[in-house]
């Protein structure tokens, strides 16, 4: 009688590199969607000219002074606009480079629970 083949893992290690794979493409399409959507309404006419007349008035004005919060309530109903539309909006931003960097960490966790449940859904079906 003889042995059965020796176990050869490439076909399991090459299905799991590929699931990984699918999961991380399926991660990164959400996080270009979300940018793609998140800003849009802020051009609409329910924000826009609230940006038009405060944002120049913001530079050089400390965040949390009385000053910048007069600007925030001016802002208001705006920023409530935003704020509905976009879950993980927040006042506290930040410009140019490192305030995306902040927008898209505060959309990770909405983000990673919708792929998580996704994961386990499909893992309940196939199991």
């Amino acid at each position: 009688m003889s042995e059965p083949p020796a176990y050869d893992s490439r076909a399991d290690t090459l299905a799991h590199i590929h699931a990984v794979r699918d999961n991380i493409d399926l991660f990164v399409a959400g996080l270009l969607e979300r940018g793609r959507v998140h800003d849009a309404s802020k051009l609409s006419s329910e924000e826009k000219p609230a940006f038009d007349a405060v944002l120049p008035l913001l530079p050089g004005v400390a965040y949390g002074s009385p000053e910048y919060e007069a600007l925030v309530r001016r802002m208001g109903p705006a920023l409530t606009h935003g704020a509905a539309l976009r879950p993980s909006a927040t006042r506290e931003r930040s410009s140019g480079a490192l305030g995306a960097m902040l927008e898209a960490a505060r959309a990770l966790p909405d983000l990673l629970k919708a792929r998580r449940e996704a994961m386990e859904a499909r893992w309940r079906s196939e199991n």
